[in-house]
């Protein structure tokens, strides 16, 4: 049995209990001025970790108990143990979220650990949270032996790196400090595009004087969080945005074509609200992306079955479908998921701030427009 739980990483988490349920469900209650994080547990103990995985992985969970939404801007640790994070980056008010931590094992000695971690939020009170994991780390006497080992080859790397500045330091110094010059950054892309709509599904009034065109790779992690956000900012401003979907599957997602063909093929045989329809249930669970996850989505719907089934076995005929968005996409300089453009501009930054600044500016030409229009 024991070859069954040697695994790549060794996730330890940390289920709600019933206490921690109910301080959550208070903490929700409480109301607040801008946003406002709440952790009900600091201290997370995990369990002792004996010598199969190779990360450390822990799972905080926090609140928005505030008016506003919170935005986790940050978590870090300081210790080379840390191996990044990823989890909820925009909660909405009275809403809770959960951030996963990763560690390397192979960094950390043997015994007893703390490790704390930072989070950083828009929180304008408590805009630094400390949490820290408790935890053990066993190792048999070959595990220790090698950890050791790494522990001197990590020390002599960071000397050889230290020697290796100072002979670049001289070096410099010895040919006049003459460096080649560095290519320039490139530049944003300041470029209005002129997006035409055609039959691309729309969300929201059609006459609403603010645009989003979203090009969008249903596979892509950051899509399917992208997607809350924008409809949030859409309930702010009421009727006076729509969402353009345009298609955009990265060639390095292999799930991402049948996905945008069976989202295509429910608008083209069921209308927009088919094509929103499905596009919410792909969101819902973005992992579940297999052809029969999207045949039950066909099927829930009503679509043909034996068109869906003819599409999803030629890969030529889900191009079809998509080549009229990816030649948009390369027209526009597209170059990753999600691209969000707003009145033909490209969004450089995505933050809810961000959206509302350019949502703004346009709003308030429209209003000045629309005054001057009615005094004359």
């Amino acid at each position: 049995m024991k070859k069954f739980i040697i695994v790549i990483m060794l996730m330890i988490t940390c289920p709600l209990s019933g206490t921690l349920r109910a301080e959550v469900e208070e903490i929700s209650e409480q109301a607040g001025f801008g946003p406002a994080i709440e952790v009900p547990e600091t201290d997370i103990y995990l369990e002792t970790l004996a010598q199969d995985g190779l990360e450390v992985t822990g799972e905080i969970f926090f609140v928005n108990t505030g008016d506003q939404p919170l935005q986790i801007k940050n978590v870090s640790c300081p210790c080379a143990c840390f191996a990044g994070y990823f989890g909820d980056q925009l909660v909405l008010p009275g809403e809770s979220g959960v951030l996963e931590v990763r560690l390397t094992r192979s960094k950390i000695p043997s015994g007893d650990a703390t490790r704390i971690v930072i989070i950083e939020s828009n929180d304008p009170i408590n805009d630094r949270v400390q949490v820290d994991f408790h935890f053990t780390i066993e190792r048999s006497p070959i595990e220790e032996e090698l950890y050791k080992v790494n522990q001197e080859v990590t020390i002599l790397r960071n000397e050889l790196q230290v020697v290796h500045r100072d002979l670049e330091k001289a070096l410099q110094a010895l040919e006049g400090n003459i460096r080649p010059p560095q290519p320039p950054r490139p530049e944003p892309d300041l470029t209005v595009y002129d997006i035409p709509i055609g039959s691309s599904p729309v969300l929201g009034p059609e006459d609403a004087p603010v645009t989003i065109v979203e090009f969008v790779d249903l596979e892509c992690p950051f899509c399917s969080r992208e997607y809350p956000k924008i409809k949030h900012i859409m309930g702010l401003y009421e009727d006076r945005i729509k969402l353009v979907f345009k298609h955009f599957p990265l060639e390095f997602h292999q799930k991402a074509g049948p996905a945008h063909a069976a989202v295509q093929l429910a608008l083209d045989q069921r209308g927009q609200e088919a094509f929103w329809q499905m596009h919410d249930m792909i969101m819902a669970q973005p992992t579940k992306l297999d052809i029969q996850d999207l045949r039950g989505y066909a099927s829930d719907l009503d679509l043909i079955l034996g068109v869906f089934d003819e599409v999803m076995a030629d890969e030529g005929k889900m191009n079809e479908l998509l080549n009229a968005d990816k030649a948009e996409a390369a027209r526009c300089k597209v170059n990753g998921t999600p691209t969000v453009l707003i009145n033909g501009l490209k969004l450089q930054s995505r933050g809810v701030s961000d959206y509302q600044k350019r949502i703004d500016e346009i709003l308030a030409q429209a209003d000045a427009l629309a005054a001057d229009s009615h005094n004359h």
